[in-house]
């Protein structure tokens, strides 16, 4: 079976759906844990220790509509803090988890488009 790629469709923030930009290619990782290896002094074993991580959805493009306000309403989602998101991917997919928008959120005015980080405790998982 071939694998299937592009950019996501839509991004839903606690409700309003945003359109993502055909040039978008965010990345995201389920989170939970990250293995990290430490050797012991002598030099033949080792421990691994797990640490628990975010989830996170990295630059994710949307559409922006001035005339609909979608800056304002995106700043209005950020205060919330933790929200419902889900991410539906270019074959179907659904993914999602409670996060927030974290970091700047990035107007590109010339290209009326915006670019979202968002992040959240647990794990991402597919709805």
């Amino acid at each position: 079976m071939s694998a299937f790629g592009g950019p996501p469709v839509a991004i839903s923030l606690d409700g309003p759906d945003f359109t993502c930009t055909g040039e978008s290619s965010p990345d995201y990782d389920y989170g939970e844990v990250e293995n990290e290896v430490m050797p012991n002094g002598d030099g033949e074993t080792a421990r691994l220790i797990q640490k628990r991580v975010p989830w996170f959805i990295n630059n994710c493009e949307i559409e922006i509509d001035m005339d609909n306000n979608d800056m304002e309403r995106i700043h209005a989602v950020k205060k919330k803090g933790f929200i419902d998101i889900t991410l539906t991917l270019a074959g179907g997919e659904v993914i999602g988890g409670r996060g927030a928008i974290v970091g700047t959120v990035s107007h590109d005015v010339a290209n009326a488009k915006a670019t979202l980080n968002i992040a959240g405790a647990g794990k991402l998982k597919k709805q």
